[in-house]
């Protein structure tokens, strides 16, 4: 479900839109799904076909997973900022993140997840990107009033530019005890397959980036 708050951004949205390519999004790559093995069934009556098909395969995604959520820019950025306060300890923003592409303040953490992802160390590549969305998101379990979270959203999104390959939001954050940030924070989304996924976060300069 859309959030109320972004009924005005889609319409600003659309009026900064590029005309999209008549083109299907690029497919996911092979390495943006993980395949594990589903739990083994032990419990007493369960046939030899179901048992079959428990221990099947399934695919866990590995790189966003917001899929319904996320299929245009506008709504992926405002479900993304409605997973901060649903859990704050960074869990509900993950699906929203292009993990094997992600910046933050001139650093770049997704080129790490990467490389963990290669070394086939999935769990420690979870385990840190977890981690990541948890130290992250420090400033909100540290706001001075959390209410005025939800209550700015309506006014807080400005949209810098929304077109077919590329979206950038500016989100002028609730008020931060100590803050030395920008007084905006600047996110770059792209597509990656269907869904739109944060791929660059600044909150120091301010400054929307060229365009690619």
């Amino acid at each position: 479900m859309r959030a109320a708050w972004a009924a005005p951004l889609l319409l600003l949205s659309a009026c900064s839109r590029a005309p999209a390519p008549d083109q299907a999004p690029p497919a996911l790559p092979a390495a943006a799904t993980e395949v594990v093995a589903a739990p083994d069934a032990q419990a007493e009556g369960i046939s030899p076909e179901l048992k079959a098909k428990l221990k099947k395969p399934v695919a866990e995604i590995a790189v966003g997973g917001c899929r319904e959520q996320c299929r245009a820019a506008t709504q992926a950025f405002a479900n993304f900022l409605d997973a901060i306060p649903a859990d704050p300890r960074g869990g509900g923003i993950i699906p929203f993140l292009d993990t094997s592409e992600l910046t933050v303040d001139g650093e770049a953490p997704g080129a790490g997840w990467v490389e963990q992802w290669k070394a086939h160390q999935r769990r420690e590549r979870k385990e840190s990107i977890m981690s990541w969305a948890g130290a992250w998101l420090e400033w909100f379990r540290a706001l001075p009033d959390p209410n005025a979270f939800d209550a700015e959203k309506p006014t807080s999104v400005r949209v810098i530019r929304d077109e077919s390959e590329e979206a950038v939001f500016a989100w002028r954050h609730p008020h931060l005890a100590g803050d030395v940030t920008a007084a905006e924070w600047i996110f770059v989304l792209r597509p990656r397959g269907l869904e739109w996924l944060v791929v660059s976060i600044d909150s120091k300069t301010g400054e929307a980036p060229v365009r690619r």
